[in-house]
């Protein structure tokens, strides 16, 4: 067995404290800042210089290094799930590729990530044609509900069973069959995509007001919004916020999730989760957080500024928004948080 004098481990351990405080801070959030760019205009420069701007300030703050890892892959988890009219902005997108070009990362290994094949047909992101290929201006192109995509071994487990089967089981299957089936039902998939194929994944959410979670934002997007079986979540007040809570802080998905951006260019305050145009607000804005919980609820306090305006009932504080914070997703206290502007 080969000896070390106690200078070389000293000096062994010394070195390895960068890494030991950037993988404790990569557990959970430590930020308390949400950057914010204004963009100038809807226009493909504006992004790709907001986006710059933000990645360069989150690299000066000691975050996760964006550039390749042992896995070369990086996902862009896009939101398409409200229509073409409030989907994740594509200039947003390319500005996004165009700074991890810069860091290392080739098209080819950015992965746009979404759940429903044909969301990202109705938004322009994939061709209907069978035989299209599966990318998008050179990155690939996953939807979750395609078959060959999940992996059974991950899966989020809960005993609320799926929304049609709530109303049909009793009529439609014997009592063989619902034993099997409600088993299935309690599953939802998880997106290996995110937290075990790549080296780190990017949120890139859309928002909406939501009848169930109350507020269908960045946290949802990263969460419910990214697996299987989510209905029975999304629409429901009381299981839904719990389930955003608890996917959010499952271990590899949170140490994987490097942060969110989000474009407040269009978003729906009151009539969701169909999009309408007359309810959709227009800040032009652009934001980058590790913390979807401070995020979230600075979305919140916005809907409710322009449902005051519109004379519309306000919309109570989101539960999900106080079960993440319990898990260690992020504090929203506003005497302890803040927004900076980037230039």
């Amino acid at each position: 067995m080969r000896l070390f004098s106690k200078k070389t481990l000293i000096f062994a351990l010394f070195s390895l404290l960068p890494f030991a405080a950037w993988a404790q801070s990569a557990d959970a959030p430590r930020r308390d800042t949400i950057w914010e760019v204004c963009l100038a205009g809807d226009v493909q420069d504006d992004y790709n210089r907001a986006v710059e701007s933000l990645f360069a300030r989150w690299e000066a703050s000691g975050g996760r290094p964006l550039v390749p890892g042992a896995k070369r892959r990086v996902t862009l988890k896009i939101n398409t799930q409200f229509g073409p009219g409030l989907s994740t902005p594509k200039p947003l997108i390319r500005a996004v590729a165009a700074a991890l070009e810069k860091r290392g990362f080739k098209r080819d290994e950015m992965l746009l990530f979404d759940l429903y094949r044909r969301n990202l047909i109705e938004s322009n992101f994939l061709s209907p044609l069978p035989d299209a290929p599966r990318q998008w201006e050179g990155m690939p192109l996953m939807a979750f509900d395609e078959a060959g995509k999940i992996d059974p071994k991950w899966f989020y487990d809960s005993p609320l069973p799926t929304l049609d089967r709530l109303a049909q089981a009793s009529q439609l299957f014997t009592s063989q069959d619902l034993t099997a089936r409600n088993e299935l039902d309690r599953k939802s998939f998880l997106p290996t995509t995110l937290f075990l194929d790549c080296d780190f994944w990017i949120n890139l959410p859309a928002v909406c007001d939501s009848p169930g979670i109350l507020l269908d934002g960045v946290l949802s997007s990263g969460t419910v919004r990214a697996i299987t079986n989510n209905d029975r979540f999304i629409y429901s007040s009381s299981n839904g916020p719990v389930a955003i809570a608890e996917i959010a802080a499952i271990p590899e998905w949170k140490r994987s999730w490097v942060f969110s951006i989000l474009s407040l260019e269009n978003f729906q305050y009151i009539g969701g989760p169909v999009y309408n145009a007359y309810y959709t607000g227009h800040e032009p804005l652009l934001w980058l957080s590790d913390n979807p919980v401070w995020m979230d609820y600075q979305l919140f306090l916005r809907f409710n500024d322009r449902r005051k305006w519109a004379q519309l009932p306000a919309m109570d504080e989101p539960l999900m928004l106080n079960y993440a914070k319990s898990l260690g997703l992020g504090d929203y206290d506003a005497a302890r948080m803040r927004i900076e502007r980037v230039y």
